[in-house]
């Protein structure tokens, strides 16, 4: 499995545990409590974090292109309702 993000990203659980996903960064190795959170379930709904089960290079950029364009398309709404 590979991870991909569109932005930095902190995760915090509710013990001293920290973990930063940084933007276009590909990570195999997220921890469990990472990515069984709202948070990080969240930003994968929203297109911010993009999952791939393949490690081929065209399925993670085409991963990475796919997340773009949904954080790209919020900014816009986002920018429109101010």
């Amino acid at each position: 499995m590979v991870i991909v993000s569109s932005k930095n990203v902190l995760f915090r659980n509710s013990g001293p545990e920290k973990y930063l996903l940084k933007k276009n960064e590909f990570r195999t190795d997220v921890p469990a409590w990472v990515r069984e959170s709202w948070y990080f379930k969240a930003l994968v709904n929203d297109g911010s974090i993009s999952i791939s089960d393949s490690t081929s290079d065209p399925v993670v950029e085409v991963a990475m292109e796919k997340a773009e364009v949904k954080a790209t398309a919020k900014r816009k709404r986002t920018e429109k309702k101010e």
